[in-house]
């Protein structure tokens, strides 16, 4: 029997209207269904009560008395909610699973849906997409001089409930919730560039976690050539990602771990006093105008990452006394193309002269050959572009938003903060119905092949 997709995610739509209904109804949303008002008239009556019974004790009496009345009803529309989700589960169990020719031993709603999303992943297949964003870090720093930088993507691949990733491409990541707040507290400064911070969210799918715990990551520093590292978890991939080996010294080309793979290795070289620390050594791009040159660093050893990982890189640059030209920090690789989201550019001509972070993020491919890197490029500089404290590592995932915090100046300490809030316009219906009861990802876009309707 050929597998019907378009059937069974006819089957979610349905199931997805008849939620959302009980949704507006409970949480007093009607953008996701159409309705013609802004919240339920229950909702609507308590707010307007609030407002104007509230000048003496036996009003604010009264008003307690509707608020639990109106708590009662909104507690029936989310028991209404889980049984719409039980009958889907028993629709995933009892028909979805048939239909998809699903044949493992024990079947459970959960381990058909991944099946189901799966297949759509893997076939170029999406739902209606919901447009989320971050606003604005707010910092609370303890340091005088610090200006922490704490790197987010709501950007991420295809996950399943069992956070297993079956898709490379970049989507809007379904699970990032409207109106989620977050924070992250310092709470372990004992070693500096391995700060501990405690974050946490206030909205979480169901099945999903309210915090997580995050290592701070530093560029990896090496002292001589030919060292072999396995990184562990939270550690940086790139090998002397500081540029601080003793045999990269200043003026000679960077040869110890970054390989020359192109003729002008001469552009590259290291430089000390002009560093993001104020010690060590920096990477030093230079340029008469005319030449492209480039290094590479092969990742050798990745047995802290699973093919389909999210992973960060982030470093520091700063303009010296180029004028013109770019500097390009991407992943290359056989069969592997870094798209344009997937790498940074500093164009000299409009860039700063003061340290500035740039980051992107990309996902481990599913095959990766041996030339698997990344690359700096120096392409026509006039002068000098510096680079400083390259790091590559997996990203820590809470409700949604992906997020690394690598090693600042000055270093972190307790009580250090940073707090911003998450958006989603909703308007991916099924995605946002999964996400919220599934704490899935569902593969979206915004020309989808199943649209809500």
């Amino acid at each position: 029997m050929a597998i019907d997709n378009d059937k069974l995610a006819s089957g979610l739509t349905t199931f997805t209207n008849l939620y959302m209904s009980f949704y507006e109804l409970h949480e007093g949303d009607s953008a996701l269904t159409g309705g013609t008002f802004n919240v339920h008239p229950a909702v609507k009556a308590l707010d307007d009560a609030l407002g104007v019974f509230d000048d003496d004790r036996y009003e604010q009496e009264y008003v307690a008395t509707i608020t639990s009345t109106l708590a009662d009803i909104s507690e029936q529309y989310k028991d209404m909610r889980d049984s719409i989700v039980e009958l889907m589960n028993e629709w995933l169990e009892q028909v979805a699973a048939e239909e998809l020719d699903f044949r493992e031993e024990s079947v459970d709603a959960d381990s058909v849906m991944n099946y189901f999303l799966h297949m759509m992943a893997y076939g170029a297949q999406s739902f209606t997409t919901s447009v989320v964003s971050l606003g604005s870090t707010t910092e609370d720093l303890v340091g005088v001089d610090a200006s922490g930088h704490l790197p987010l993507s709501v950007l991420g691949p295809f996950r399943d409930m069992d956070k297993n990733i079956s898709s490379g491409c970049q989507t809007y990541n379904q699970r990032v919730l409207d109106g989620n707040h977050f924070q992250l507290t310092c709470s372990d400064d004992s070693t500096a560039g391995s700060e501990v911070f405690d974050a946490t969210c206030s909205k979480v799918s169901e099945g999903g976690d309210d915090g997580v715990t995050i290592t701070v990551t530093s560029a990896d520093s090496q002292s001589a050539s030919g060292e072999t590292i396995s990184p562990g978890a939270n550690d940086s991939l790139v090998i002397d990602g500081d540029f601080d080996c003793t045999l990269s010294n200043v003026g000679t080309s960077v040869a110890a771990y970054w390989a020359d793979a192109s003729s002008n290795v001469a552009n590259f070289s290291t430089a000390s006093g002009n560093t993001y620390r104020s010690i060590g050594l920096a990477l030093l791009a230079s340029g008469a105008g005319t030449t492209t040159a480039y290094i590479t660093q092969y990742l050798t050893s990745l047995d802290n990452t699973s093919q389909f990982d999210y992973m960060a890189v982030t470093f520091l640059a700063k303009v010296g006394t180029a004028t013109s030209g770019t500097l390009n920090v991407k992943m290359v690789g056989t069969n592997y193309t870094a798209e344009a989201n997937e790498q940074e550019t500093i164009d000299a001509s409009t860039a700063s002269s003061d340290w500035t972070r740039y980051t992107f993020y990309f996902t481990i491919p599913r095959k990766m050959e041996s030339d698997f890197g990344v690359r700096i490029t120096n392409t026509n500089l006039n002068g000098t572009v510096l680079v400083d404290e390259l790091v590559i590592a997996q990203t820590y995932d809470l409700q949604g938003v992906a997020m690394i915090l690598p090693r600042d100046h000055v270093d972190y300490t307790e009580s250090d903060r940073f707090r911003f809030t998450s958006s989603n316009d909703k308007a991916g219906k099924v995605a946002h119905m999964l996400a919220i009861e599934k704490n899935v990802n569902a593969p979206t876009s915004g020309s989808p092949t199943y649209p809500d309707s």
